[in-house]
């Protein structure tokens, strides 16, 4: 009877020995197939998030451009490398309610998101003021105005200098026909 029994043990041991190995094997296949399907979701999320950042920063910094005047067209190329110097000034000394405009519209697309803003001495304060969230840590360590967000996925550059830089990639092709044409 002992012997019947002990057999009894052992075989209920084997047969879970290999449920538990086939629920292993189960659980780590989901796993994969979680972590491949999170990875896809969020390079979607970056590329939609950073679409979304440059077309806000394209209307924002022409909007800029237009509302301050930028006076381009004198002398052609030192006009148009002076221009971009002043529409980064302007971004600088813009008046606090301006500025903190400018930051809720840049930021934007970025709340609800985990990670953390380097920002300049002047922005940083003003950031804290727009941003309610605990999940977004802020320092003002940058040694220009601006932010720079460093997320799990993606670093996305908002330094007022890369705003700049970006917008005179993108329209000065078309600037440029329209001057020299």
């Amino acid at each position: 009877m002992n012997n019947i029994l002990k057999t009894l043990e052992e075989k209920a041991n084997q047969t879970i020995g290999l449920i538990l190995e086939e629920e292993e094997k189960g659980l780590l296949s989901l796993k994969e197939d979680f972590k491949e399907k999170s990875t896809k979701k969020e390079a979607k999320e970056k590329d939609a998030l950073e679409k979304s950042l440059q077309k806000e920063l394209f209307a924002l910094t022409q909007q800029l451009s237009f509302k301050y005047n930028l006076g381009i067209g004198a002398k052609k190329a030192e006009g148009l490398k002076e221009a971009y110097q002043k529409a980064q000034e302007k971004l600088i000394i813009l008046p606090e309610e301006e500025m903190e405009n400018l930051l809720k519209r840049l930021i934007q697309p970025l709340l609800g998101k985990e990670g953390s803003i380097i920002a300049g001495k002047k922005t940083a304060p003003l950031l804290k003021k727009v941003i309610k969230s605990e999940k977004i840590k802020i320092e003002d360590s940058l040694k220009e105005e601006g932010f720079v967000f460093q997320g799990e996925i993606a670093e996305i550059d908002l330094r007022f200098s890369s705003i700049t830089a970006e917008l005179k990639e993108k329209i000065e092709p078309a600037l440029a026909k329209i001057i020299y044409a």
